[in-house]
């Protein structure tokens, strides 16, 4: 489903058993129910002025397999929650307001203890978070950070986002890392065999 005008979603929207792919933009009034049950979505797209809605729905969604949000939001935590799924692609594109780019304040916590496979395309969240990830064993990583302005906080996020993936023996990593003293130091991941680094 997608829509661009203001319009008001059903509430039995969020109890659907065979709705796959939810793809909600920018205009659409979401009023998320106390209770979301989506048993069966594995596409999720969100585009919200505000973060007003991405936990309570996220939360209602066990089969997810691929999640995109945009939002105008300075300042939120997403706790992503995937007990059983062994695949998923995360992607937050940059935002942008009426003063420039603003991505601070913002964290994706990762707690997914059965996930194998990790896409995450992120370039806002000024933190990753990793509660459970011991089954990593493929990552994509493309994070990108302030890096001029920033250069020690970008390092140490990405040493330990990169930390945190400590069993991954696949990782492709595209990183962009300033062009001062501050050499960038990369962890040690005893299990990995095929590394592709693009910087």
């Amino acid at each position: 489903m997608c829509a661009e005008d203001n319009f008001k979603l059903p509430p039995m929207l969020f109890t659907s058993k065979i709705l796959v792919v939810l793809k909600l933009v920018l205009g659409i009034f979401l009023e998320v129910p106390a209770s979301v049950w989506l048993p069966s979505l594995k596409i999720l797209h969100l585009e919200r002025e505000k973060e007003d809605s991405f936990q309570s729905l996220f939360l209602g969604c066990p089969a997810l397999e691929e999640m995109y949000l945009w939002t105008l939001d300075t300042k939120w935590v997403l706790n992503i929650f995937v007990p059983t799924r062994k695949s998923l692609t995360f992607i937050c594109p940059r935002k942008y307001s009426r003063d420039g780019i603003d991505d601070q304040g913002c964290k994706v916590v990762f707690n997914t203890p059965k996930l194998e496979e990790l896409d995450l395309i992120d370039y806002v969240s000024e933190d990753h978070g990793v509660e459970n990830l011991p089954s990593l064993l493929t990552a994509m990583v493309n994070v990108l950070l302030d890096s001029i302005t920033r250069p020690n906080n970008y390092h140490g996020h990405i040493y330990k986002l990169l930390s945190s993936m400590k069993n991954v023996k696949f990782l492709d990593a595209f990183l962009s890392f300033p062009t001062d003293d501050n050499t960038p130091v990369l962890p040690t991941l005893h299990n990995l065999s095929h590394l592709t680094l693009t910087t």
